[in-house]
This record gives structure tokens, sequence and C-alpha cells, in this order.
């Protein structure tokens, strides 16, 4: 099923809108996209196909609410077609196949990549498991860790601190929280107080992050502050909402640097220049794409930032611009559809407007504002 606030308000289009992904593994590309009406709250088609050594192969494909699928067996050909009879018109049958590890494992494979392997970050998304980010495991131990890619980010961190607290100090604060924010806090305070030497919960508070353990043997619980020393200083730290909003932001997703040397997602960002340095927005590119050539990673952005516009970066394909209408509707212009010389400065030629999808600011005259 798809969100019911997702619609375009301005106008019915009176257009389907297709999705389509292709996923690689070994020498096979998988295809899967689906095509709905968003106002009418329709799947109209749904499909997935595998690409092997170059010849397209069906796996099943639904339009016009009939259905194709490859597979010679009766009886798998009878479950699908019960999946499919069951289905209401917003919803995807790759996820009822998904459910099935006997039927088309090909389904499996893509449903558990959108669930593990795609990952969205919005401008308010926030990382819960901050504090564990920071642990490094022997079995990661020739990787670069958290610290050490924050230390090349100049933010003036060198290292990372567990503060302990003192319980009663703790238990100020979340009271204090807890009159302002109500049950939510109160459910968190009994949950606090239920001892389990197997538990450790991490929670934000007041912009601050604490995990709280329950040893063997003690009678209550530790309670840890995450905090960050800076430039070599031993005695003093910060905790994370002391930070600026820049380095808080690279905490947020600095952990997909240190992922993506392990595994290949693919990482979509919106907005990945909120509240960062130009330099600082171009290094994290480059250092993902460093990361990520050893294990076919993958970064897709939205961004303001015009310095990424360079052919010694990214490819001409690998660029596109967003253009709205008069309708208000946002448009995708591929780069590769301008002929564009190797030794363009493409930054100055998009802000004079080359290439679209610059803002078209009025301005207000003083004889204007006088009428």
């Amino acid at each position: 099923m798809f969100p019911y606030n997702l619609k375009f308000r301005l106008e019915d289009l009176g257009e389907d809108s297709l999705f389509e992904i292709e996923v690689g593994f070994d020498d096979q590309i998988l295809i899967y996209g689906f095509s709905i009406d968003i106002i009418g709250r329709v799947v109209k088609r749904e499909y997935l196909y595998a690409n092997i050594s170059g010849s397209e192969k069906l796996i099943f494909d639904i339009q016009n609410q009939k259905i194709a699928i490859l597979s010679s067996a009766a009886s798998i050909k009878e479950r699908v077609d019960i999946y499919f009879n069951d289905l209401n018109k917003d919803e995807f049958l790759l996820i009822k196949l998904a459910e099935s590890s006997e039927i088309f494992w090909f389904s499996k494979f893509i449903y558990k990549w959108l669930l593990d392997d795609l990952v969205i970050i919005t401008p308010k998304t926030t990382i819960s498991n901050k504090i564990n980010q920071f642990i490094k495991t022997k079995e990661r131990e020739a990787e670069d860790s958290i610290i050490d890619i924050l230390k090349t980010f100049d933010t003036g961190i060198t290292d990372y601190v567990y503060q302990k607290m003192n319980l009663e100090k703790f238990l100020e604060i979340l009271n204090d929280k807890k009159i302002k924010d109500g049950e939510g806090y109160a459910r968190f305070y009994q949950d606090l107080m239920d001892f389990d030497e197997k538990k450790v919960i991490e929670t934000n508070i007041g912009g601050d992050f604490y995990r709280i353990s329950y040893p063997k043997g003690k009678k209550e619980p530790i309670v840890e502050l995450l905090g960050f020393r800076h430039c070599g200083n031993d005695e003093k730290y910060f905790s994370y909402d002391e930070e600026s909003d820049g380095t808080k932001r690279l905490v947020e997703i600095v952990n997909i640097l240190y992922s993506v040397q392990a595994v290949g997602k693919t990482f979509i960002i919106d907005e990945i220049e909120r509240s960062f340095h130009s330099n600082l927005t171009l290094e994290f590119i480059k250092k993902f794409l460093n990361y990520a050539s050893k294990n076919k990673g993958q970064l897709i952005i939205t961004t303001h930032e015009t310095k990424i516009m360079n052919f010694n970066l990214v490819r001409q394909d690998e660029l596109w611009i967003i253009d709205r209408n008069k309708k208000g509707m946002s448009n995708l212009v591929p780069l590769s559809g301008f002929n564009i010389r190797a030794d363009k400065i493409l930054d100055k030629d998009y802000l004079a407007g080359r290439y679209g999808g610059v803002p078209n600011i009025l301005t207000i005259l003083e004889s204007d504002l006088n009428e």
C-alpha cells in the first residue's frame, strides 16, 4: 500500500506515475517496477524481470488486471493466482510473494533489498542508535572508525567519551521532561526502573543521547552520556546537544561512510548540504565514492550545492536537474541531454540558467511598492 497523503494536489494529472529500480547481483540484474494512479489509489501495473547474461526473462507481470508468470509448475501458478486474486487495488504482489520462501526467490531478494539495503535519509531523519555506532568491533578493526572519519572533516572532534552520570541527576532530567512531555516519558521511567541484566536502553532526552545498562551484581542501572572531546583535550568534553548544527548533521550521516566500507548499500540523502560548509559536502561525496568503490555502494542525493557539478567528480549522465513548470510540477531533466564540452564550468552555466532548474526571482521595484 502507498501513503494516502501521496498525491499532487494542484491538478489531476490524468497520467500514471512509473517507478522502476534495477538491482544487480552476481551476473544478473533484477528489474522491478510499478505504475500507479496516485489520484485513484490504484496499482495499474507491477512487474519483475531478470536480465541474465544480457537476456531478459519474465518473472511476473501484472497489467490490465491480468498476470503473466514464469513457471512450468502448475502448483506454483495456482498459488500465485491465489495471491493475485486476493490483492486489493492498492496492494503489491511483490510483498505477498516475498512472504513465501518457496515461490520466486527473486521476489524475496528484491523485497529484502528494499527493506535492508535501501536507506533513505531526509533532513528530519535522526539516528537513535548514535552511541553504538562509535563502538569498533574486532571484525572491522582494519577499517576507518567513525572517529577516524570525523577527524578528517575538521570538526575539532578528536575522540568520543561515555561519561558516567549520577543516577539521581539523570532522574532529575527525566522527571523534568516527564512533566513537559507526558505519558511517553512516564512509560520510559517505568521501563527504566524495571531492572534486567540483559537490557540496554538508548534514548534521546532533551537533545542528548544516553545509554542505560544493568550490570550483573549491581542494584541500580549505569547511565552514560555520549560526549565528544575536542582538540586533544582529555579533561573537557561536549555533549551532542552542545555541538554545532553542522557537527550534529555530520554525526547523523557519518555512519554511511563507515557502513559502506563493509556493505554495498544504496543511500538516498535529501538535501545533503544542510548545515554543511560547501567543502565539507564535497569531501563527504569524495569519501563515499572512495569507500564504495570496493563493494558497489551507491549514493543518490538532492542538493542545492553547485560545486558538485564537476566532471572530475561525477559523470554527466549522473547529474539531473529538477525544474518546476508553470503548473507547479517538478520534472527531472538529465544533464546528458545537453551537448556540453568536457572543459565547461558547469556550475557557472547552471546558475546562468542554461540548463534550467534555477528560481525565477521577481524583483519588486520601489515604484511598485509606492502604488
